[in-house]
């Protein structure tokens, strides 16, 4: 999500495509931004990452999910002459920049805690077949008619998965239990 507020003082969205942060492009970007932009915008999902740009201020803010590629220590280079703002992973810093032109749905800490421990247990539990040795062994058989005599180590094969005890996994579950409970609404 790219917010500007222009030279004269309307602020401005393009919800972009994020996966890499357009702030990237500097201030070059002003001019790469696609149309005039909208004026206020209501999101169903909270975007992964975005840049708010002040150009009378000549500031900018960014945040996003994951810093993969050194974004935020390049950030006041590729913004030389520009006070530039790290806000880490905190959208809500974007949201209040845009008082209420932006909207974005409430966090579900609850759903979240759900999803995160589901998917956790579906990785720590996998089956041999769903780990990778496993998946290694599936392909190395649908290429054996194609590759006579091609063979794969067996520390490729290897199923060396940490598993948690049972007590770890309980208290995983317990800690989870307590977040849903200290989250959870209140009747």
């Amino acid at each position: 999500m790219i917010s500007v507020v222009d030279s004269d003082g309307r602020l401005r969205f393009w919800p972009l495509w994020w996966h890499l942060s357009k702030a990237w492009h500097g201030p070059a970007l002003l001019d790469k931004l696609p149309g005039p932009g909208i004026s206020r915008i209501r999101l169903k999902k909270i975007p992964e990452g975005g840049a708010h740009i002040d150009v009378p201020n000549k500031t900018i803010g960014a945040w996003q999910t994951a810093d993969t590629m050194g974004f935020f220590e390049a950030l006041p280079d590729l913004w030389s002459g520009w006070r530039t703002e790290r806000w880490d992973d905190r959208y809500e810093n974007h949201v209040a920049a845009c008082g209420s032109a932006m909207r974005v749905p409430e966090l579900d800490l609850v759903g979240g805690v759900d999803l995160a421990e589901s998917w956790i247990a579906k990785r720590v539990f996998e089956s041999y077949e769903d780990s990778p040795a496993g998946q290694i062994a599936t392909l190395a058989g649908m290429l054996a008619p194609l590759a006579p005599g091609m063979e794969v180590g067996s520390e490729a094969l290897a199923d060396f998965a940490v598993r948690p005890t049972a007590a770890e996994w309980a208290r995983f579950q317990q800690a989870c239990a307590l977040l849903r409970q200290s989250w959870a609404p209140s009747a």
